[in-house]
């Protein structure tokens, strides 16, 4: 199967950190993302980035990561997910996007001319919200929240690393279970309870 990650922040890419192991060679991935890595995307650990790739394309530091971790190859793609993108090569595509503007690219591309662009492609969307909720949730169930970009960053709160690890897991279990077993797994809801020290 060709899976294509759009967006390998903190979800993105711990979601490729844990589905390259499991998903051998038979199954081929790409990631997709034009942003670079920054010292904020390393100092909380909510990302697979080490302080050396700072001012790298995170699509390039992904993939050495991905090979250097398990001797994997990854395709990338350093671009801007359009509208217009033409992605119906890939059977599965995972919206890990941070921003409201590029998940209604998405849904744009996906409902503009879905049998002529999209034909049999799947889409897992897997994000955080402002409310410190998130979803994971399969394009036929999917709306494009309203609240994503008010401007609290979820992965900078003392001690998301977790949290985001265990959403990136449970995206990847969802995965992998289209995968193997042709089952949609939708996990809605949860909750980052921000603690505040006066």
């Amino acid at each position: 199967m060709k899976i294509l990650i759009c967006g390998v922040g903190a979800i993105g890419s711990n979601l490729v950190r844990y589905l390259v192991p499991d998903l051998k060679g038979q199954h081929e991935i790409t990631v997709l993302d034009m942003d670079t890595v920054e010292e904020r995307n390393v100092t909380p650990g909510t990302q697979w980035y080490t302080p050396d790739q700072i001012g790298l394309p995170k699509v390039e530091a992904v993939q050495f990561n991905a090979y250097n971790t398990f001797q994997r190859e990854i395709e990338i793609r350093n671009e801007k997910f359009t509208k217009d993108l033409t992605i119906h090569d890939y059977s599965l595509v995972v919206d890990c996007f941070d921003n409201q503007e590029a998940r209604q690219a998405i849904e744009s591309a996906l409902h503009m001319d879905k049998v002529m662009r999209w034909g049999d492609t799947r889409v897992l969307h897997i994000g955080f919200s402002d409310q410190f909720t998130f979803e994971i949730e399969w394009d036929e169930w999917y709306q494009v929240p309203t609240d994503i970009t008010t401007g609290m960053d979820i992965c900078e709160m003392p001690g998301a690393a977790g949290f985001v690890g265990s959403v990136a897991s449970l995206g990847a279990l969802a995965v992998e279970k289209y995968i193997w077993e042709n089952d949609k797994i939708r996990v809605l809801g949860g909750k980052y309870h921000r603690s505040f020290i006066t």
